[in-house]
């Protein structure tokens, strides 16, 4: 081992030493990388003097601690963490550790020509500590424009005004550091800036105080010193990065403020103090917020506006025109808004393009690790940003944010509790565990890793933000729990489809994207739980946008249903599946439906199982045309009712609905309606407003089919306006009723005010080409008939999209034909159809609506 030198023989440390990208510049005591300040504390940069001055030799860790921390006892522990503080800069190579030893330099250092020698480390530290007795100010704010900060800034600057503590509190990367920044240069007053971000140890706070607030620091108490430095009217102080000392940082802030209770103090931090008369600002992801149509206000000041600088900024050539605008949006969306997340995003652009990074953000870990060098070492990658809230929580903490990263989307407090249960109890915890994990989970909230919304609602629902979610699921396969959580997450989900109100849509679609991550998992890893989720999916999601879907992931399965493992299920469950999915694809006019609501029935009937009335509903529906197979299937289901008298209404309900559209099949318009009312009065009987809901549309359609148009009109109106804004999947079939009165009654232009609400009505939904049906027959009746013959072309690429059986879409289309057979050959409107089976639902909607 080599003996340490004596004092006398140790070389100067020059005022700069340059090796590869870095110079160490000891007399101002900082470090350079790429000619940009490094952020280092103050030991790391001593350490770094004394290694580069010796390069290769040898220097034990008990001479680094006499040098370092000259006088002072410490723990070994510092200089590890202070060597890998400068790994993390310098990278693994320029400083090797001989195990047991001690560490060396590695790297060839050249004194900058010109320079003098300073003092040795320790005296360089002692110059800087000189230069550090004025108080500290800032960081220089951005040079960069600061995006979606205005209401917050002015918020921040009121709040200011008074004395006390005001906390800045959001999630890592959201922006409290630069936020603050743009504060201290307005405030009207003496200002002093302290960083904890380096600190360790809260031992370390008071000193660091007294420092940054200029106070010569001795064998005084630090703290008094600070109190000196601050006294005086209109003093700002900012503690910046304080939730690693969370409770140190209270406890001093609690003293300052009693000691000088005019102070005022900005603090940032990713949870609030607590203490006595603090207010707490939190600060929010960055929304879109594009400017208005047509105005000059460029990409707005919200995220698309803060990605698009960030992108000129790194390669002004990469071209940003309006066709940018959705990928933009969609990495705006994918990243949360978080500004960080944002700026290394746009920093990949000129390498990968925008679409190469939108498609890249599934690894979003390994593709953001671009953070500028001005950033503190925890903001050079999202990554290091996270580990580091991440590192601050408890291990059962961590273990819940790992677990609730398992949830696709808003969860309540009872999914959390079922969803954390201990695994060798009932997926309902006792009141014990709850009651631990609220406290655990309002300890994640108020560190900004879960976010709630409805606090004031009697139960509010939590979630993580998309980098949140993958940043657990990424722990929670670190940490081997993967398959548990799913099958755990999974088994939730199933519960809380049985829980929820038959087909209320509000509560199936706060459930339905956890729901698809189940049934995706559960399709490869539990195929009996997969068909349970699925039947239940289908059943609940009647009254839905997710209907649709639901019926997608029946027919992903339905080969395997088919299968020896489908058959060897119990009959039940078999038939259960098999009604769902027959009455999913009736709903969609799949042109399947039939066949799977013959196979319904069959399995029904082979094992003499009570689902038969359900399979001959579904198959009365699904059989488009009059004849033979219809007429049986409609005196099977008569005869099966009549048999049943004892069946509850919601039977009684499907079986009235099937034989009505029975007779509609027949063109038996009157029947049609008749039986359409009996379905009415037995909905209302039921007492379910959504059934009553679908079938009050069903009685406009007929009462339009009777020409009893006013009567029509009278349900359609209320029916529109009860539905609007609900989310109802039903809208879309209220607004056809409503829209077909109103044509029939020759009030087209009544009609054309009407469609811009009904199109952003329907436009979430699964139905739009009700919509597109209805305006391709308005610009027919308009006498547009060039339009109108392209908007059929368009009609038929969606229903083919859509699988829809050949004949409803030549009922569908029958009256827009109608109106074009006068104006036009067949052959005319199948050549100006062709160039509408190209259009998209966007394209074709903005020709309808503007056809001059």
């Amino acid at each position: 081992m080599s003996a340490a030198l004596p004092a006398a023989a140790r070389p100067p440390v020059p005022e700069r030493l340059r090796f590869g990208r870095f110079e160490l510049q000891a007399a101002q005591h900082r470090l350079l990388v790429d000619g940009q300040p490094a952020t280092l504390g103050s030991r790391a940069l001593d350490l770094l003097a004394v290694l580069a001055t010796e390069p290769d030799r040898l220097i034990s860790k008990g001479e680094l601690l006499d040098r370092v921390w000259p006088g002072l006892v410490v723990e070994e522990a510092n200089l590890h963490v202070q060597i890998s503080n400068l790994r993390k800069v310098l990278g693994g190579e320029l400083i090797a550790t001989v195990p047991g030893r001690g560490y060396r330099f590695t790297g060839e250092p050249q004194s900058v020509p010109g320079t003098t020698p300073a003092a040795a480390a320790p005296a360089a530290a002692a110059a800087s500590a000189a230069s550090a007795s004025a108080p500290a100010v800032a960081p220089a704010a951005a040079t960069s424009r600061l995006f979606g900060r205005a209401d917050d800034r002015r918020h921040l600057t009121a709040a200011l005004l008074q004395p006390g503590c005001v906390t800045l509190v959001g999630p890592a990367g959201v922006g409290k550091t630069s936020l603050a920044r743009e504060a201290v240069p307005a405030w009207n007053g003496p200002a002093v800036w302290a960083d904890l971000a380096q600190l360790t140890d809260a031992s370390q706070l008071p000193a660091t105080l007294a420092r940054a607030a200029g106070a010569t620091t001795g064998d005084g108490d630090p703290h008094r010193m600070a109190v000196e430095a601050l006294q005086g009217p209109q003093q700002l102080l900012v503690l910046d990065n304080a939730e690693h000392l969370v409770d140190a940082c209270a406890q001093l802030v609690t003293r300052l403020l009693q000691d000088l209770p005019r102070l005022h103090l900005l603090v940032t931090s990713q949870l609030p103090l607590q203490v006595a008369g603090e207010r707490v600002q939190r600060l929010q992801p960055l929304p879109p917020r594009l400017p208005p149509p047509g105005s000059d206000a460029g990409w707005g000041d919200g995220a698309v506006g803060l990605l698009v600088e960030r992108i000129v900024a790194a390669d002004h050539r990469i071209p940003l025109g309006p066709q940018a605008l959705p990928l933009l949006q969609a990495v705006c969306e994918q990243l949360d808004g978080l500004p960080l997340a944002l700026e290394m995003a746009a920093a990949r652009v000129p390498l990968l393009g925008l679409q190469g990074v939108h498609d890249g953000l599934a690894q979003r870990f390994a593709l953001l690790s671009g953070g500028l060098r001005s950033a503190s070492q925890r903001h050079r990658t999202l990554h290091q940003a996270l580990d580091w809230s991440y590192g601050l929580l408890t291990s059962e903490e961590q273990r819940l944010f790992r677990g609730l990263g398992q949830f696709a989307g808003p969860f309540t407090l009872d999914q959390a509790v079922a969803l954390m249960a201990p695994q060798d109890k009932a997926p309902a915890a006792p009141d014990a565990d709850r009651w631990v994990l609220i406290d655990r989970l309002a300890v994640l909230v108020d560190r900004s890793l879960v976010t709630t919304s409805g606090a004031d609602a009697a139960a509010p629902r939590y979630g993580l933000l998309e980098t949140m979610r993958a940043y657990a699921r990424e722990q929670l396969a670190a940490q081997g729990e993967q398959a548990a959580l799913h099958r755990r997450h999974a088994q939730t989900m199933q519960a809380q489809l049985d829980a929820v109100v038959p087909r209320d849509p509000a509560g199936v679609t706060a459930l339905m994207a956890d729901v698809q991550a189940a049934v995706l998992w559960a399709g490869v890893h539990d195929w009996p739980l997969a068909v349970a989720l699925t039947t239940r999916a289908s059943n609940r999601g009647t009254f839905t946008t997710w209907r649709i879907t639901a019926s997608q992931w029946m027919e992903a399965l339905e080969p395997r249903m088919r299968s020896d493992a489908g058959q060897a299920l119990p009959v039940a469950v078999q038939t259960g599946w098999w009604t769902e999915h027959a009455r999913g694809l009736v709903m969609r006019t799949h042109a399947r439906a039939v066949e799977v609501a013959q196979h319904t029935c069959d399995l029904a009937r082979r094992h003499d199982h009570p689902d038969l009335v359900w399979g001959l509903v579904a198959l009365v529906r699904a059989l488009a045309d009059p004849g033979p197979t219809l007429d049986a299937a409609c005196a099977e289901l008569q005869a099966l009712m009549e048999a049943h008298p004892e069946w509850s209404v919601r039977v009684r309900l499907a079986a009235a609905g099937a034989l009505g559209a029975a007779a509609d099949r027949r063109d038996n318009r009157p029947a049609r309606l008749v039986a359409r009312r009996r379905e009415l009065a037995l909905a209302r009987e039921a007492g379910n407003p959504h059934l009553v809901d679908t079938v009050e549309s069903n009685v406009v359609a007929a009462l339009v089919d009777n020409d009893q148009l006013d009567d029509a009109l009278a349900m359609a109106r209320p029916l529109v306006q009860r539905l609007s804004g609900t989310g109802s999947a039903n809208l879309p079939w209220a607004w056809n009723g409503l829209l077909s009165t109103l044509q029939r009654l020759g009030r087209q232009q009544e009609v054309r005010q009407l469609l811009p609400q009904a199109l952003a009505d329907v436009q979430p939904m699964g139905d739009a080409w009700l919509l597109q049906k209805q305006l391709a027959w308005l610009v027919a009746c308009e006498g547009h008939h060039a339009l109108a013959a392209r908007l059929t072309g368009h009609l038929q690429a969606l229903f083919e999209a859509s699988n829809m059986d050949p004949v409803h879409q030549r009922e569908h289309l029958a009256e827009v034909l109608l109106e074009l057979q006068p104006a036009m050959s067949d052959a005319q409107r199948e050549r100006l159809a062709a160039e509408g089976r190209g259009w998209t639902l966007t394209q074709a909607q903005a020709a309808a609506l503007n056809p001059g």
